[in-house]
């Protein structure tokens, strides 16, 4: 996995419009049931929805950053932190 400052401008852009893209689907996702951090079925569709996302060719993070496994490890730690700081899809500490 490459250092963010390893990387082109062109890709760190890239990176954080799927971070904007993704947040607002996974407010989606969790925005459709009340509190989805108590339902293992609805946690597992927001942890697929984040590897897919990341994983896309058209949606993800670029191939030549970022290996399969560099994917998933991210994709985990994204969902800890949605976990941690999304309790619904309004509530938020960047609000």
């Amino acid at each position: 996995m490459k250092a963010w400052n390893d990387l082109s401008a062109r890709a760190r852009n890239q990176i954080k419009k799927i971070a904007r893209d993704l947040i607002d689907k996974i407010k989606v996702e969790i925005g459709k049931v009340d509190n989805w951090r108590a339902k293992a079925t609805t946690q597992a569709q927001v942890r697929s929805l984040i590897f897919d996302y990341l994983y896309d060719e058209q949606t993800g993070l670029p191939v030549d950053a970022y290996s399969p496994e560099d994917v998933q490890t991210l994709a985990e730690e994204l969902f800890k932190h949605v976990y941690v700081q999304y309790p619904d899809a309004v509530e938020n500490v960047y609000r």
